[in-house]
């Protein structure tokens, strides 16, 4: 594959397959469920952004920024322009998706001929970044079988079938499974081209054709099985892909992302030392909200903070 050798090098030197993971108790979702608590009232669901406009006077306080995108309409199915206005944005889409975003000058600025337009430097940045393709098929059982019969707790079974991996999802320690429930979720985890393969089925036919390969090994699912559902993030189109895989020299220019230009701010999980993991989606988000707080409240400068954060990175690998 044509990979990095700094891709190549992050994951072997930052150990991040390593049974000393960190989870939230009771599960992941404990993640998004906190911010919707906080946040519920200002959250836009199915706004879709096409153009960010902005503006860049001397005085950074006074910056706005315009967001533009379109909503459709649950009533009638109508699409509706919207638009939102805000002293900056933080911008968390993938990186391919970035080029399926206009970023322009404010109108006010456009008869300017200095008017300042994103630099070469963005477009080198967000050209030709690959996204690994990867599916995720949930299989819930009426009982786990396979802690029953078989004494599986947590890990997975490698095959050579097309389902890949068999994962048996567990937290260890955790207590948050209630003693009356005996249902139980088989994972099947798959990347490039068996995720391709799996994601081009309806869910429905992915979901039956990941029971019948586990049947090979565990024929207990086709009477356990109760249900199914797929994710197949190079078929979302707010993904198209699951994780940033870097080229050659791709390193350097999507470095340039960690910087804010004038109002926005750029984040995301190939956006930090970090890439493919939830740990660099979270360091990349506070990195840009942190650049944000110390713009307005005059805290070190964001490029003093990222030479800090990529000294910190090289330390913590030696």
């Amino acid at each position: 594959m044509d990979t990095s050798l700094v891709e190549f090098l992050r994951e072997t030197m930052g150990h991040w397959w390593t049974p000393h993971m960190h989870t939230i108790k009771g599960g992941m979702s404990g993640l998004p469920e906190a911010f919707k608590k906080e946040l519920k009232k200002h959250i836009k669901f199915g706004f879709t952004v096409t153009e960010i406009e902005y503006e860049s006077p001397s005085d950074d306080l006074h910056r706005k920024v315009t967001v533009k995108g379109f909503k459709e309409r649950k009533s009638d199915g109508k699409v509706v322009q919207k638009s939102i206005e805000g002293h900056a944005v933080i911008v968390t889409t993938p990186i391919n998706i970035l080029r399926q975003i206009k970023f322009t000058p404010a109108t006010s600025e456009s008869k300017d001929k200095d008017t300042p337009l994103m630099p070469m430097k963005f477009y080198k940045a967000i050209e030709d970044i690959w996204y690994g393709p990867s599916s995720k098929i949930m299989l819930q059982c009426k009982t786990r079988f396979w802690e029953t019969e078989y004494q599986i707790q947590g890990g997975f079974t490698k095959t050579n079938l097309p389902v890949g991996q068999i994962h048996y999802p567990s937290n260890p320690g955790f207590d948050t499974i209630p003693k009356r429930i005996k249902e139980g979720i088989l994972l099947v985890y798959t990347w490039k081209s068996e995720a391709l393969l799996f994601g081009a089925l309806t869910p429905e036919l992915a979901v039956a054709e990941a029971v019948d390969q586990i049947a090979e090994i565990h024929p207990q699912i086709r009477e356990q099985f109760e249900f199914g559902a797929i994710k197949a993030w190079y078929n979302d189109p707010a993904e198209q892909g699951a994780y940033a895989l870097l080229k050659p020299r791709q390193v350097q220019h999507v470095m340039w992302l960690m910087y804010p230009w004038r109002n926005i701010y750029f984040a995301g999980e190939a956006i930090s030392f970090a890439n493919g993991w939830i740990q660099g989606a979270l360091e990349s988000g506070l990195r840009a909200a942190y650049q944000f707080y110390a713009r307005t409240r005059a805290l070190p400068d964001s490029k003093s903070l990222c030479q800090m954060e990529q000294i910190r990175d090289l330390d913590s690998r030696k």
